[in-house]
């Protein structure tokens, strides 16, 4: 129930907020309006005239994740949220390197905290590992950079430890797994062993409690019997 949930979310995210934004007329979300309807022919062809009018500063860095992008649209074995998630990843890293703005970055970021809210089930999990994989070319920018302003602009909190991430030390932005264990693991193991501490004393509890009772009843049953 709850993917099915965050996987609404998702769709009213890269469908509905990106359009209201200061940048709506920019071709960035045409782009994005012909892929999300599914017309991806139209939408490669839109996004591979705008590649060709950058520059080879602009284009060197994007090369390598743009031939991905490519492929992923192009693969009859992948669901149309994969794709639009890695559309998302590439124009989050093409507005930093040509725009030096984080708008589409903010909103993967917020959608990633809104998977991380809604608990730790293994399609959650799987769902959260994809989205903070998709910001990793731009956090590896930012972290490369120090682009402070950058990473301040693109957190959803003040205490936001994705972009925490891109601050540590040596420029080194830790993958998913490590990100995940460090951070929200350990509250899941506390979490259950709360639980199952719990369930222990109330059976405990309930047990003695049984043994309680019976002991008062056997010496009723005794001193009546006398």
């Amino acid at each position: 129930m709850k993917r099915g949930w965050a996987i609404c979310i998702l769709i009213i995210l890269f469908a509905g907020v990106p359009l209201q934004t200061t940048y709506a007329e920019t071709e960035f979300n045409e782009i994005f309006q012909y892929i999300s309807s599914k017309d991806y022919e139209e939408g490669v062809l839109r996004l591979n005239d705008w590649y060709l009018t950058l520059s080879n500063e602009q284009r060197e860095p994007l090369e390598e994740h743009y031939s991905k992008l490519i492929s992923v649209l192009s693969s009859n074995n992948l669901m149309h949220k994969d794709k639009l998630i890695q559309l998302w990843s590439f124009l989050s890293a093409a507005e930093y390197i040509t725009e030096d703005r984080v708008y589409y970055l903010r909103y993967l970021n917020g959608y990633f905290h809104t998977l991380a809210d809604n608990g730790g089930n293994t399609g959650t999990v799987e769902d959260m590992n994809k989205v903070y994989d998709a910001m990793l070319p731009v956090l590896h920018m930012m972290a490369e950079n120090n682009d402070m302003e950058a990473i301040k602009e693109a957190s959803v909190s003040e205490e936001d430890l994705v972009m925490a991430a891109a601050i540590q030390p040596g420029n080194s932005v830790p993958p998913f797994q490590i990100w995940y264990e460090d951070h929200l693991a350990g509250s899941n193991l506390v979490l259950v062993s709360t639980v199952t501490g719990g369930v222990l004393i109330s059976a405990l509890t309930y047990a003695s409690w049984r043994k309680y009772v019976g002991e008062k009843r056997r010496k009723r049953i005794r001193n009546h019997s006398d």
